[in-house]
């Protein structure tokens, strides 16, 4: 899923550079897991699918389709971090993956286990 640009207004430049470092740091992680191994991105869109349950999949979707693609922001601290932790718990964390940080990995995978 392609994500939307960054509607934020920076406050400051060093806040615009931060968001745009921010960003870069994103996009590279999200390569990396993708190309990195593939059986293990694989892998891990399999995990979540067999974890959420029917209803959470439903819920995620009917999120996804109200407010994408910014639907992450509203549920990263509620819902997201559960399933971050629970994908590390499970093999799935930075250093498997080889990214700096699961954030920018895990609402992807997420996307991907969701769909029919």
């Amino acid at each position: 899923m392609r994500r939307a640009p960054v509607v934020m207004v920076p406050a400051n430049q060093e806040t615009a550079d931060l968001m745009a470092r921010a960003e870069q740091q994103r996009v590279s992680d999200l390569q990396i897991a993708r190309t990195a191994e593939s059986a293990k991105w694989a892998a891990a869109v399999t995990f979540l699918r067999e974890w959420l349950s029917p209803t959470v999949k439903q819920q995620v979707r009917e999120v996804i389709r109200v407010q994408s693609p910014d639907w992450p922001a509203a549920y990263h601290m509620v819902w997201g971090m559960g399933v971050r932790n629970a994908l590390r718990e499970h093999g799935f964390g930075e250093k498997d993956f080889g990214v700096l940080n699961l954030d920018n990995v895990y609402i992807e995978l997420v996307e991907e286990a969701v769909q029919l």
